[in-house]
């Protein structure tokens, strides 16, 4: 029966590693310091498998897919970042990857290879990204050093000198280890020549053949599984599925959760500064401190969002991994999600409501953010637990109960973290414990979002006092949610709703949150209110960042539409204007968005620049761009 040893969050930085940082590395040491700890612990632990979660593997073109790599050999090196010499190899541990996507088909999850072929390729020749590189560096280091000490030791000219060899063995590796490996990716044959050959294993299908090939007992076997863009329940119960197929299989694994934490944390960082940054880092942070999954997996998308980070997804699934027996959790923190109640499920570390099963044991070890982003290193543990009454477990949640705020349903920041809205630059402390990161007062903008105004209140149904475009969309909502029924276009619309066709975006706040936005770019149904009926469906039940609105929450959502001119085909980005045009941003398949006139957003380039990243688009070269005005409908806005 395998186990999970240990699991960590590591971020991802490239020039961490010397031969890309090339000085600057110095900057982030106590992160460097943090990562080599974890290595050192995880070449001690001995693991057969080594999973780690990319955010910056492909992702599947399937919705819902979880992309695992299926190469027999996963390699790479860092000559994208000028560090070709240093690189790595590992061997696939096919088998328990088939494990993993059987366990995933049977609860309804689809995961493995690629059902259909990607367009960028994607691990081509099986390629590791920095995402999985970078957090195994550190390991993949010290497995060399080991390998070139225990060299040495055999090829000892005095083999009858033991204390000469094991000297000579001492230098090889302190050497190694304090300098960048010279050679290049290690061949296959370092580590599967002398073995039987492997059968197959079908990753789309799951069905997994025996695996005759050993692993070289120097080095773990690796799974690299991309993200998807799924709820946060299906991310952990994808977890809950790998922890159930290492339980299943013959050796014990370490658990790499690969993620930065929020990329806008200073004003001068890449991406530029939110207060929603520094306010992600201190609610993830203090979830991983006191082990609370549970609001862990409330947390709100629209969060997600506006602090542009990375981490989240491997560590919903890290921690499904780990407890992978509670059939509660996701359950139990959809209904926090809903209702607002705070405090972990069963408090004081324990994740599992009622009976205990395990404990986790956790452990922030550094947190920096000196260029702008968030990089955090943590160990998290499952140990047995002790069973508790059920009393006593009632009691533990009621004492550890986290206060809400009323506008976001988060953990509340306390009053002496924030910091003048004046100098944004100090919601940045460069401190591990999570309390030490300051919020920056005022609001955050949601990234290609409308922000929600001061409505007039407004009466339910097309027929109340507010505009009909907003009208329509709530009554259309309320419909949906509320009696999962499609509203036919009533009658009495303005001839313009009737009679004209339009790409149209409805946008769902809750209590000032995304809470959903869909719309369309050019229009799909036969007039506008058509479209927005769709829409208003499609973003209340459909957007992939959050689950389904429940009726309970009506009371606290407001809505607004955005009608949309005709694109034009524009020659540069000197012909947009961030007030007046939105923006489409296309290469290739991929095409992203963004309206105008959003707060938070002032520039043509800070509009591109979240355009290319809503639509994955990482090269800006070749990128075609249009523009278009749009009409904003949002007064009467309220759905209470």
């Amino acid at each position: 029966m395998g186990t999970i040893i240990s699991a960590y969050l590591l971020p991802h930085p490239p020039l961490a590693v010397p031969d890309v940082g090339r000085g600057s590395e110095r900057a982030i040491a106590a992160t460097i310091r943090a990562m080599e700890q974890a290595a050192a612990e995880i070449e001690r632990a001995a693991p057969r498998t080594v999973v780690v979660v990319s955010p910056h593997a492909p992702v599947s073109r399937t919705p819902g897919h979880i992309l695992m790599n299926g190469g027999e050999t996963l390699k790479g090196d860092f000559s994208r970042f000028g560090a070709a010499e240093a690189g790595m190899a590992f061997k696939n541990d096919l088998r328990l990857a088939g494990r993993i996507a059987a366990e995933a088909a049977k609860a309804g999850i689809s995961a493995g290879g690629e059902p259909q072929p990607l367009e960028l390729g994607a691990w081509r020749g099986h390629e590791l990204d920095h995402g999985a590189m970078v957090p195994l560096y550190f390991l993949d280091r010290r497995l060399k050093a080991a390998k070139a000490a225990a060299k040495a030791t055999v090829e000892a000219p005095t083999p009858a000198s033991g204390h000469v060899a094991a000297r000579a063995a001492g230098h090889v590796a302190a050497k190694a280890a304090t300098e960048a490996p010279a050679q290049a990716a290690i061949p296959v044959a370092d580590h599967a020549a002398g073995h039987a050959e492997a059968k197959t294993v079908s990753l789309a299908t799951g069905h997994a053949a025996d695996q005759a090939v050993a692993p070289d007992v120097s080095r773990p076997m690796l799974i690299v599984i991309s993200i998807a863009f799924a709820s946060h329940e299906t991310l952990f119960r994808f977890g809950q599925c790998v922890g159930r197929a290492i339980s299943e299989a013959d050796g014990d694994v370490v658990f790499i959760a690969s993620g930065d934490l929020s990329h806008k944390l200073k004003s001068d960082g890449p991406y530029g500064f939110d207060p929603a940054g520094p306010e992600f880092d201190r609610h993830v942070l203090a979830c991983v401190r006191d082990s609370d999954v549970g609001a862990l997996l409330a947390t709100n998308g629209g969060l997600l969002d506006s602090a542009a980070q990375c981490g989240f997804y491997g560590l919903a699934m890290m921690y499904g991994a780990l407890l992978w027996q509670d059939a509660a959790m996701p359950a139990a923190a959809a209904d926090r999600a809903v209702a607002g109640s705070g405090g972990c499920v069963a408090g004081d570390g324990c994740a599992v409501s009622g009976a205990c099963a395990v404990r986790l044991a956790s452990d922030v070890r550094s947190y920096e953010g000196p260029f702008g982003v968030g990089y955090a290193v943590a160990r998290v543990t499952a140990v047995a637990a002790k069973p508790e009454s059920a009393e006593a477990v009632a009691a533990a949640a009621g004492e550890r109960a986290v206060v809400k705020t009323a506008a976001a349903g988060r953990p509340a920041a306390p009053e002496t973290a924030k910091a003048p809205a004046t100098a944004p630059e100090n919601a940045v402390a460069a401190a591990t414990a999570p309390e030490n990161i300051a919020v920056a007062a005022g609001e955050r903008a949601e990234s290609g979002v409308p922000a929600a105004g001061a409505h007039d209140r407004a009466e339910s149904g097309c027929a109340g006092s507010g505009d009909p475009y907003v009208e329509l969309a709530k009554s259309a909502l309320r419909a949906w949610i509320a009696e999962r029924r499609q509203l036919p276009v009533p009658p009495g619309l303005p001839p313009e709703m009737r009679d004209t066709r339009a790409g149209a975006f409805v946008s769902i706040k809750k209590r000032g949150l995304l809470r959903g936005c869909i719309g369309t770019i050019s229009p799909a149904c036969g007039c506008v209110a058509e479209e927005i009926v769709q829409n208003a469906i499609s973003a209340c039940s459909r957007d992939p960042r959050f689950e389904p609105i429940s009726p309970g929450e009506i009371p606290d959502l407001t809505v607004s539409v955005d009608v949309l001119a005709e694109p034009e085909p524009i020659a540069s980005a000197a012909e947009l204007d961030a007030k007046r045009y939105g923006v489409i941003v296309s290469k290739g398949f991929r095409r992203g968005l963004l309206l105008p006139n959003l707060e938070g957003v002032d520039t043509v380039e800070a509009q591109l620049r979240i355009a290319r990243e809503k639509a994955g688009i990482f090269d800006a070269s070749g990128c075609k761009l249009e523009r278009f005005e749009v009409t904003r409908h949002e007064r009467g806005g309220e759905m209470a």
